[in-house]
């Protein structure tokens, strides 16, 4: 998600912006993802059309970033416990603080998901 060329920047985010569409982006978790959310706040670039998915150990200066901009995350607790993507209770607790608005997701295998 995060590295010297970051596939979320103004460019992209203007096109999608143009065709009225939201984005998500996959693999946000550590150090590496807090500070592309730093500076995509500085960009303009947070908001209620962008949502993170699994926001795991994520700063707290991330995390008000986040709040503050409507930002949503989609937490994927499964994926997140069976490969070790950070801390999803920190996920968790950030949420139960700032109230933001969030969505569900399962990046995983959805047979193993039985309804009653």
């Amino acid at each position: 998600m995060a590295g010297p060329d970051l596939a979320y920047r103004p460019d992209l985010a203007a096109v999608a912006r143009d065709l009225d569409i939201d984005v998500s982006i996959d693999a946000v978790f550590g150090q590496a993802s807090s500070q592309a959310i730093l500076g995509w706040e500085k960009q303009g670039l947070l908001g209620p059309g962008l949502s993170l998915i699994h926001a795991t150990g994520l700063t707290p200066e991330s995390w008000r970033a986040i709040g503050a901009t409507g930002t949503t995350i989609s937490l994927a607790p499964t994926s997140d416990t069976q490969i070790g993507l950070e801390c999803l209770a920190s996920s968790t607790s950030a949420y139960l603080v700032t109230r933001l608005h969030r969505s569900p997701y399962t990046d995983s295998d959805p047979s193993r998901f039985q309804l009653p």
